[in-house]
Protein backbone atom coordinates (compact mmCIF):
# COMPACT_ATOMS: atom_id res chain seq x y z
CA UNK A 1 0.00 0.00 0.00
CA UNK A 2 2.12 3.09 -0.94
CA UNK A 3 1.72 6.56 0.35
CA UNK A 4 -0.69 8.01 -2.39
CA UNK A 5 -3.43 5.64 -1.31
CA UNK A 6 -3.20 6.66 2.32
CA UNK A 7 -3.79 9.79 1.44
CA UNK A 8 -6.92 9.46 -0.31
CA UNK A 9 -8.32 7.28 2.32
CA UNK A 10 -7.66 9.88 4.57
CA UNK A 11 -9.01 12.68 2.34
CA UNK A 12 -11.90 11.13 1.67
CA UNK A 13 -12.18 10.43 5.78
CA UNK A 14 -11.40 14.35 6.45
CA UNK A 15 -14.28 15.43 3.42
CA UNK A 16 -16.97 13.18 3.88
CA UNK A 17 -19.20 12.91 6.61
CA UNK A 18 -20.15 9.21 7.39
CA UNK A 19 -21.76 7.33 10.56
CA UNK A 20 -20.62 3.63 9.04
CA UNK A 21 -17.95 2.68 7.13
CA UNK A 22 -16.88 -0.10 4.76
CA UNK A 23 -13.32 -0.75 4.45
CA UNK A 24 -12.57 -3.75 1.94
CA UNK A 25 -9.55 -6.04 2.46
CA UNK A 26 -7.61 -8.28 -0.41
CA UNK A 27 -7.68 -11.67 0.58
CA UNK A 28 -4.31 -11.75 -0.47
CA UNK A 29 -2.98 -8.77 0.74
CA UNK A 30 -5.04 -9.45 4.11
CA UNK A 31 -1.68 -9.38 6.85
CA UNK A 32 0.77 -7.18 4.95
CA UNK A 33 2.78 -4.63 7.19
CA UNK A 34 1.61 -1.47 5.12
CA UNK A 35 -1.98 -3.20 5.90
CA UNK A 36 -1.82 -3.39 9.25
CA UNK A 37 -0.15 0.20 9.52
CA UNK A 38 -2.98 1.73 7.66
CA UNK A 39 -5.45 -0.11 10.07
CA UNK A 40 -3.92 1.45 13.23
CA UNK A 41 -3.90 5.01 12.02
CA UNK A 42 -7.65 4.24 10.97
CA UNK A 43 -8.99 2.83 14.08
CA UNK A 44 -7.46 5.83 16.11
CA UNK A 45 -9.34 8.44 14.12
CA UNK A 46 -12.59 6.34 14.30
CA UNK A 47 -12.15 6.06 18.40
CA UNK A 48 -12.00 10.52 17.91
CA UNK A 49 -15.24 10.49 15.91
CA UNK A 50 -18.11 9.27 18.58
CA UNK A 51 -20.37 6.92 16.92
CA UNK A 52 -19.01 5.89 13.68
CA UNK A 53 -18.81 2.29 13.25
CA UNK A 54 -16.92 0.15 11.11
CA UNK A 55 -17.08 -3.03 8.46
CA UNK A 56 -14.70 -5.09 6.89
CA UNK A 57 -15.02 -6.59 3.59
CA UNK A 58 -12.99 -9.75 2.66
CA UNK A 59 -12.78 -9.69 -0.54
CA UNK A 60 -11.82 -12.41 -3.52
CA UNK A 61 -12.70 -15.01 -1.59
CA UNK A 62 -13.43 -17.29 -4.38
CA UNK A 63 -9.66 -17.23 -5.14
CA UNK A 64 -9.21 -19.42 -2.03
CA UNK A 65 -8.08 -23.02 -3.16
CA UNK A 66 -9.59 -25.47 -1.07
CA UNK A 67 -7.46 -28.11 -1.94
CA UNK A 68 -4.50 -26.72 -1.07
CA UNK A 69 -5.88 -25.99 2.61
CA UNK A 70 -7.20 -22.54 1.97
CA UNK A 71 -9.83 -22.37 3.97
CA UNK A 72 -12.70 -19.65 3.93
CA UNK A 73 -13.28 -19.71 7.83
CA UNK A 74 -9.66 -19.83 9.21
CA UNK A 75 -9.17 -17.05 6.67
CA UNK A 76 -11.96 -15.33 8.15
CA UNK A 77 -10.52 -15.89 11.68
CA UNK A 78 -7.40 -14.28 10.65
CA UNK A 79 -8.82 -11.60 9.41
CA UNK A 80 -10.35 -10.78 13.05
CA UNK A 81 -6.99 -11.72 14.97
CA UNK A 82 -5.39 -9.20 12.37
CA UNK A 83 -7.91 -6.57 13.41
CA UNK A 84 -7.97 -7.06 16.74
CA UNK A 85 -4.09 -6.32 16.65
CA UNK A 86 -4.45 -3.17 15.07
CA UNK A 87 -7.07 -2.29 18.05
CA UNK A 88 -10.19 -3.33 16.46
CA UNK A 89 -12.86 -5.17 19.23
CA UNK A 90 -15.45 -7.74 17.83
CA UNK A 91 -14.56 -6.58 13.98
CA UNK A 92 -18.21 -6.91 11.75
CA UNK A 93 -16.29 -8.95 9.05
CA UNK A 94 -18.24 -9.91 5.63
CA UNK A 95 -16.23 -12.48 3.51
CA UNK A 96 -17.57 -11.45 -0.48
CA UNK A 97 -17.05 -12.50 -4.21
CA UNK A 98 -17.61 -8.98 -5.38
CA UNK A 99 -16.11 -9.65 -9.14
CA UNK A 100 -18.24 -13.19 -9.43
CA UNK A 101 -21.19 -10.87 -8.59
CA UNK A 102 -20.87 -8.60 -10.83
CA UNK A 103 -20.39 -11.29 -13.53
CA UNK A 104 -23.45 -13.26 -12.26
CA UNK A 105 -25.24 -9.58 -12.89
CA UNK A 106 -23.65 -9.47 -16.36
CA UNK A 107 -24.81 -13.05 -17.37
CA UNK A 108 -27.91 -11.92 -15.90
CA UNK A 109 -28.54 -9.50 -18.46
CA UNK A 110 -26.71 -10.89 -21.27
CA UNK A 111 -23.76 -8.96 -21.98
CA UNK A 112 -20.55 -10.53 -22.88
CA UNK A 113 -18.12 -12.14 -20.58
CA UNK A 114 -14.40 -12.91 -20.84
CA UNK A 115 -12.61 -15.93 -21.08
CA UNK A 116 -11.21 -14.93 -17.70
CA UNK A 117 -14.66 -13.69 -16.43
CA UNK A 118 -16.59 -16.91 -17.41
CA UNK A 119 -13.23 -19.28 -15.39
CA UNK A 120 -13.78 -16.80 -12.35
CA UNK A 121 -18.35 -17.21 -12.19
CA UNK A 122 -17.69 -20.97 -13.03
CA UNK A 123 -15.01 -20.97 -9.95
CA UNK A 124 -17.91 -19.32 -8.06
CA UNK A 125 -20.55 -21.33 -9.07
CA UNK A 126 -18.66 -24.74 -8.44
CA UNK A 127 -17.83 -23.29 -4.63
CA UNK A 128 -21.49 -22.20 -4.37
CA UNK A 129 -22.51 -26.12 -5.00
CA UNK A 130 -20.14 -27.15 -2.17
CA UNK A 131 -21.52 -25.16 0.41
CA UNK A 132 -24.06 -22.30 -1.00
CA UNK A 133 -24.74 -20.84 2.42
CA UNK A 134 -21.34 -20.91 3.24
CA UNK A 135 -20.10 -17.14 2.89
CA UNK A 136 -23.68 -15.78 4.20
CA UNK A 137 -22.58 -18.39 7.53
CA UNK A 138 -18.75 -17.59 7.45
CA UNK A 139 -19.95 -13.37 8.05
CA UNK A 140 -18.89 -11.92 11.65
CA UNK A 141 -22.16 -9.94 11.85
CA UNK A 142 -25.68 -9.17 13.84
CA UNK A 143 -27.20 -12.17 13.79
CA UNK A 144 -30.81 -10.25 12.16
CA UNK A 145 -28.40 -9.58 9.33
CA UNK A 146 -27.64 -13.03 8.68
CA UNK A 147 -31.43 -13.73 9.25
CA UNK A 148 -32.58 -11.13 6.53
CA UNK A 149 -30.10 -13.32 4.12
CA UNK A 150 -31.49 -16.56 5.15
CA UNK A 151 -34.80 -15.27 4.24
CA UNK A 152 -33.87 -14.00 1.29
CA UNK A 153 -32.18 -17.51 0.03
CA UNK A 154 -35.53 -19.05 1.01
CA UNK A 155 -37.71 -17.25 -1.19
CA UNK A 156 -35.34 -18.05 -4.27
CA UNK A 157 -35.42 -21.74 -5.66
CA UNK A 158 -32.11 -23.38 -5.38
CA UNK A 159 -29.86 -22.95 -8.35
CA UNK A 160 -30.76 -25.69 -11.53
CA UNK A 161 -27.89 -27.48 -13.35
CA UNK A 162 -26.87 -25.54 -16.62
CA UNK A 163 -28.45 -27.54 -19.43
CA UNK A 164 -25.52 -29.03 -21.21
CA UNK A 165 -23.03 -27.75 -23.53
CA UNK A 166 -23.20 -24.34 -21.59
CA UNK A 167 -22.54 -24.75 -17.40
CA UNK A 168 -23.55 -20.70 -17.51
CA UNK A 169 -26.91 -20.87 -19.21
CA UNK A 170 -28.65 -20.59 -16.23
CA UNK A 171 -32.22 -19.31 -15.32
CA UNK A 172 -32.52 -15.34 -14.23
CA UNK A 173 -33.54 -16.58 -10.42
CA UNK A 174 -30.54 -18.67 -10.40
CA UNK A 175 -27.85 -15.49 -11.01
CA UNK A 176 -30.23 -13.47 -8.39
CA UNK A 177 -29.39 -16.28 -6.08
CA UNK A 178 -25.90 -16.51 -6.45
CA UNK A 179 -25.41 -12.74 -6.07
CA UNK A 180 -27.36 -13.35 -2.85
CA UNK A 181 -24.92 -16.18 -1.89
CA UNK A 182 -22.23 -14.06 -2.87
CA UNK A 183 -21.78 -11.81 0.56
CA UNK A 184 -22.94 -8.51 -1.53
CA UNK A 185 -26.53 -9.25 -0.40
CA UNK A 186 -25.07 -9.32 3.29
CA UNK A 187 -23.35 -6.35 2.98
CA UNK A 188 -26.60 -4.71 1.63
CA UNK A 189 -28.86 -5.63 4.84
CA UNK A 190 -25.50 -4.52 7.02
CA UNK A 191 -25.78 -0.89 5.71
CA UNK A 192 -29.22 -0.92 5.78
CA UNK A 193 -29.12 -2.84 9.72
CA UNK A 194 -26.72 0.17 10.55
CA UNK A 195 -28.64 3.27 9.07
CA UNK A 196 -31.87 1.51 10.85
CA UNK A 197 -29.71 2.12 14.27
CA UNK A 198 -29.02 5.26 13.76
CA UNK A 199 -32.18 6.69 12.97
CA UNK A 200 -33.52 5.35 15.83
CA UNK A 201 -31.05 6.98 18.44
Amino acid sequence: MDADHEKRVFDAWRKIPAQFVLYVLDIGQLTTADNKELLVKLHRRIKARSGLRIAFVLNKVDLLDRERGEDLEAYVAQARAFLEEAGFIDPMIVPTMAAAALYATMARHEEPLTRGQRARLRQALQAMEDHEQRLVSAAIVPAAVRRRVFKDLSDLEPISPAPPGDDLALATEDWHRLVCMSGIRTVEHLIKHQRSAYENL
